[in-house]
């Protein structure tokens, strides 16, 4: 495809050998999270899935026993974590070692263009950039990047090499991510047509397609003969396209924001585009960047951790950049240096507060006696899980039921489900004093009134947000004992 350029004609370094760099960018990824290891309060998202994942091995089935729109990839990534002891750190360093491995592609791809040295500032980039958006824990990307990034090396070295099993093999890599997310559609369409190229061939079409889809369909087909292809359609696809947008003034907030993370590393890519697009298919990869984006828009929302996708191509193309002299090195140092500032990788003692906060929370719910439920309408869903009990409503994650964007996106209605869910009289409840999300009116109320007058007073505890800002919490205990 693209020859090796002057940028990198010179004696090839020690760093050019891909052992050294996979050792290299373990060794960055661990340095990067080993602070979070052990902490159960890193996200709630990736509280939520490892509950999903225990809840699995209880016998519970997502979306018909507990809900949610992500197709089972990411669930079954966790039921697998949940054999471990320590669910937590068996899902923190999966993580690890997936953003490892992903940098470690990152590296490869931009190799094939950039010399090594810039190519591995890429992969190092790549780890230190996650975590500004809040990919240091196992946020979903973080795996599936790790399927996309591999796809797509192989479908660079078929666009030179046209050996028809690295074509066959990236498309049912593309397949399995699309287990994870939706929304890699869009970077599984641009790879299946780039690789095809104007080598088109109905065979080839067919069979890639196939394979592209044949892991989500696999899935599908479970749920279809298990009776529960409602509810898996109605997850996969009504639920995504009844998402109603945030108010626009929050959109506009967030995305400005996530320009400002990102500020740096675009401005390499820039750079790179603008002055080195000679040097690698940049085409392609502004293609392959579109597609990511692409993605990112197609839901409503603008989250730092839904531009992960898009951080692998940004920074393959940013090599480009860390290759130019004088100014490559200093981009690279300024995007880095910007990445560690932001996110404070290394801060043991925001994660010490962090799991004690998660602990002193556990202890003021307190033992929970025979037939007595916890309901955790605003904290994290692993709450559950470290207390003993199972969530009392198929809608465990709490945004499903308190939040107003999140209202009646399933089949499930939120304010009958709360109504029932009280009924049951739990005897402990987790909120936040002032509603962490835009409320629903008509379930907060209807559980202010509970807690009011069935509980015992509050038990205020801070937990801490993924960059150390405390997170109020309040604690209802003793539910339908106190008058």
């Amino acid at each position: 495809m693209y020859a090796t350029t002057s940028l990198s004609n010179a004696r090839r370094p020690v760093v050019n050998d891909a052992g050294v760099q996979l050792a290299i960018l373990l060794a960055v990824g661990l340095l990067l999270r080993i602070s979070t290891f052990g902490d159960p309060n890193l996200q709630i998202d990736e509280s939520f899935y490892l509950l999903v994942g225990e809840e699995m091995h209880k016998g519970a089935i997502p979306y018909v026993d507990i809900w949610d729109r992500k197709p089972l990839g990411i669930f079954l990534t966790y039921w697998v974590f949940a054999f471990f002891r320590n669910g937590v750190l068996a899902y923190q360093i999966g993580a690890w070692l997936s953003a490892s491995l992903t940098a470690f592609l990152v590296t490869r791809i931009a190799s094939r263009w950039a010399p090594a040295p810039a190519a591995l500032l890429a992969g190092c980039i790549y780890l230190a950039t996650a975590g500004v958006l809040l990919g240091f824990g196992g946020q979903t990307p973080i795996f599936y990047n790790t399927f996309v990034a591999c796809a797509a090396l192989l479908v660079f070295r078929y666009g030179s090499e046209r050996e028809d099993w690295q074509l066959y093999t990236a498309m049912l890599l593309l397949g399995v991510a699309l287990t994870f997310k939706q929304t890699v559609f869009f970077e599984a369409s641009f790879f299946g047509l780039l690789a095809l190229g104007d080598h088109r061939s109905w065979r080839k079409a067919l069979l890639s397609i196939t394979l592209g889809i044949l892991p989500f369909a696999l899935i599908a087909g479970w749920y279809w003969l298990a009776g529960y292809w409602p509810q898996f359609f109605e997850a996969m696809v009504l639920a995504n396209l009844d998402r109603p947008a945030h108010l626009s003034s929050i959109v506009r907030q967030n995305a400005l924001m996530l320009a400002a993370e990102l500020g740096p590393l675009l401005i390499a890519n820039l750079y790179a585009f603008l002055f080195y697009r000679d040097t690698f298919p940049a085409r392609s990869l502004a293609l392959w960047l579109f597609a990511a984006v692409l993605g990112f828009f197609s839901v409503p929302f603008v989250v730092e951790h839904y531009a992960l996708p898009a951080l692998v191509p940004l920074c393959i193309v940013a090599a480009a950049a860390f290759a130019a002299r004088p100014l490559g090195p200093l981009l690279a140092l300024g995007v880095g240096l910007t990445a560690i500032m932001l996110s404070e990788p290394v801060n043991f003692d925001r994660h010490r507060r962090s799991a004690a906060g998660f602990a002193q929370m556990v202890s003021a719910i307190g033992p929970l006696h025979r037939g007595e439920r916890l309901l955790v309408y605003d904290g994290p869903p692993l709450l559950y899980y470290a207390v003993g009990t199972r969530p009392m409503s198929v809608l465990a994650f709490p945004e499903h039921l308190n939040n107003v964007f999140e209202k009646d996106v399933s089949t499930i209605r939120t304010v009958p489900e709360l109504r029932r869910v009280i009924s049951m009289r739990p005897a402990a409840v987790v909120m936040a004093p002032i509603p962490i999300t835009p409320p629903d009116p008509a379930t907060y109320r209807q559980l202010l009134s509970y807690v009011r007058s069935q509980c015992a007073p509050p038990v205020a505890i801070d937990l801490v947000e993924p960059f150390g800002k405390p997170s109020p919490h309040i604690v209802y205990a003793k539910c339908g004992r106190a008058r």
